[in-house]
C-alpha cells in the first residue's frame, strides 16, 4: 500500500475506534452499536484483502497473497531483471488491480458515507471531539 493510502486508511481506523469509544461510554441504540461493527469488520476486511493474513503466513499455513504482496512481487521482480514481465508478474498485476477497485470504492463509502453519519450523530448529542471532527463554534 502507497504511504499516503496507508496514512488515509490508519486514519480512517484511528477515527473510528474514537467514535466506537464515545460511543461505547453512553446510552446509544442497539442499531447504532451495530453499524459501528459493520463498519469495523469492512475495515478488518479491507486491511486483510490489502496486506493479507499474516496470521496465516505466521504460522506457515498457504495464505491468499493481499492486494500489496502482488503489486511488491511484480516490482520486486521487475527491479531485478532485464529480460521483461514474467506472465505470473504480469497476472500479479491484474488481480491486484481487479481486487482494488472494490476496495478503494469500500474505503470511499466508509469515509464518504458512514464516518459523516456518525459524525453528524455525534454533533448532535454534543459528543465530546473525535479525531477529525471539526468542532462547532457559534
Amino acid at each position: 500500500m502507497s504511504r499516503n493510502l496507508n496514512k488515509v486508511f490508519a486514519a480512517t481506523r484511528e477515527r473510528v475506534t474514537a467514535i466506537k469509544a464515545v460511543l461505547d461510554r453512553g446510552a446509544v441504540s442497539t442499531e447504532l452499536r451495530a453499524r459501528i461493527r459493520t463498519v469495523e469488520t469492512t475495515l478488518a476486511e479491507l486491511d486483510l484483502a490489502m496486506n493479507g493474513d499474516k496470521l496465516r503466513e505466521a504460522r506457515q499455513m498457504a495464505a491468499v497473497p493481499g492486494i500489496a504482496e502482488r503489486i511488491g512481487r511484480a516490482v520486486g521482480g521487475m527491479a531485478s531483471t532485464t529480460y521483461g514481465p514474467t506472465g505470473t508478474w504480469i497476472e500479479d498485476l491484474v488481480v491486484a488491480e481487479e481486487e482494488f477497485k472494490p476496495w478503494l470504492a469500500t474505503l470511499r463509502r466508509v469515509i464518504d458515507t458512514e464516518i459523516p453519519a456518525f459524525d453528524a450523530w455525534l454533533d448532535a448529542q454534543g459528543a465530546p471531539w473525535t479525531p477529525g471532527r471539526l468542532p462547532k463554534f457559534e
